[in-house]
């Protein structure tokens, strides 16, 4: 009895799709505005379609409102492209104004996780198939994730 070698199906190797792409930025009262066009570049680089941006936001968040605009703004676009957008507080202030005045409430709620990690690992575990952990998304919880200039 031969074996033949297990390959793909043409179908979901032309499938260009990864699951996540976390991205990592500092926010600071001039450049906050700048955030969802500083995204859409960085997904119209990739050779690949994300399914979900998972958006660390560290620093101080500007009071007047700029950042929460700015993630509406961002929300939209993903969703109108297929896309979720995830985010998770860093360090500085962003944990509380996440909590007290993150962005406004839609019909589907912006997803904010405590950790990276965890965002990481919701956002594979909503994938349809089996919910097993693969080398693949190892590879992903242990990469850092890609830091954003804005500015």
């Amino acid at each position: 009895m031969r074996l033949s070698l297990a390959r793909s199906s043409p179908s979901r190797q032309a499938d260009r799709t990864f699951p996540v792409l976390r991205l990592t930025v500092t926010v600071n009262d001039g450049y906050t505005g700048e955030l969802p066009g500083a995204v859409a570049a960085r997904l119209a680089g990739c050779e690949c379609r994300a399914a979900t941006v998972v958006l660390t936001i560290g620093g101080d968040p500007p009071a007047d409102g700029t950042l929460r605009d700015a993630l509406n703004v961002l929300q939209h676009s993903l969703r109108a492209s297929g896309a979720r957008l995830v985010l998770v507080p860093g360090g500085g202030t962003a944990r509380e104004y996440l909590e007290e005045a993150g962005p406004e409430a839609s019909s589907s709620p912006l997803a904010v996780y405590p950790t990276e990690r965890s965002a990481v690992l919701a956002s594979y575990a909503e994938l349809s198939g089996p919910g097993l952990v693969t080398p693949a998304i190892l590879a992903e919880l242990t990469t850092p994730a890609e830091p954003l200039v804005l500015g």
